[in-house]
């Protein structure tokens, strides 16, 4: 009844009869939609109309087919928000399983390596070669720090966590292959007469000065001296150290002071404590 007094409404002389549009722009399930969603009414003159398109019913025949599209449209809504719901519910689980998966497939392994020194070797100036590393095969690398034992922790694909592993392996060797070239060396010349070590300190702006490019500078000295030169190591000492005849590396000491000198025109105070020698501004 409501229904039929708002028809009477919008057109007073045709009070009983109810209209369907066949229009482009309102259709019978466009007011249908505007009804079932609460619209105002009387916003509904606004629909563009011509009077050919206009066609009677009897009012019974319109209200059992404004329920029937009502009706098909709460149906559609309610199967829609249960499909939508259903959807949610899979994708959820897809992930979840994908999660699962990718967790089941990382692979895990330790790397030992001799010292904490070769580990800041390994690790590099600002951790660029384990940055390289993990940059390279898309893996996570742990680095133990000073107090840790020198241990790396790698995990990723297993292939490439593999590759990794290897990698350090061979840096490990390779560190401890100097060393053994280094002690080699120093018991050469700590056998000759009148041997010393002594260590060299000397700011930490002019190191990259005394080493030279490639470490042509500490090369001469250790062929023009016969002595045998160890360059400071990032993260382990901020020195050099010198062995063999004593009288030879206290020439060396001068020429590396006399260099530094030519270069940048700083005159050092020499300060000996035991067999230690520091250059100081």
């Amino acid at each position: 009844m409501d229904m039929a007094k708002n028809l009477r409404c919008l057109w007073p002389q045709n009070a009983f009869d109810t209209l369907s549009f066949k229009s482009e722009t309102a259709s019978s399930s466009s007011l249908t939609s505007l009804l079932c969603n609460n619209f105002d009414l009387n916003s509904i003159g606004t629909i563009a109309t011509s009077p050919t398109s206009i066609t009677t019913t009897s009012p019974s025949e319109f209200q059992d087919g404004l329920y029937s599209d009502s009706n098909s449209v709460i149906s559609y809504g309610v199967n829609s928000i249960i499909n939508s719901s259903s959807s949610s519910i899979i994708n959820g689980e897809q992930q979840q399983q994908q999660s699962s998966d990718k967790r089941r497939k990382t692979y895990c392994e330790t790397v030992s390596v001799e010292n904490s020194g070769h580990v800041a070797q390994i690790v590099g100036k600002n951790g660029c070669k384990i940055k390289h590393l993990r940059a390279k095969y898309d893996c996570y690398i742990h680095t133990p720090t000073a107090n840790e034992e020198p241990v790396f922790i790698i995990s990723g694909n297993k292939d490439k966590v593999l590759a990794v592993k290897q990698e350090i392996i061979k840096a490990d060797s390779h560190f401890a292959n100097i060393k053994e070239e280094r002690n080699t060396k120093i018991l050469q010349k700590i056998n000759l007469n009148d041997a010393a070590c002594i260590r060299l300190f000397i700011p930490d702006k002019y190191i990259g000065l005394v080493v030279g490019r490639n470490g042509w500078f500490v090369k001469d000295l250790q062929t023009m001296h016969n002595i045998y030169i160890e360059t400071p190591k990032f993260n382990i000492c901020n020195f050099f150290q010198l062995f063999g005849p004593r009288n030879s590396i206290n020439s060396a000491i001068q020429v590396i002071y006399k260099h530094i000198f030519t270069k940048t025109g700083i005159h050092f105070n020499e300060r000996i404590n035991r067999d230690d020698v520091y250059l100081i501004e």
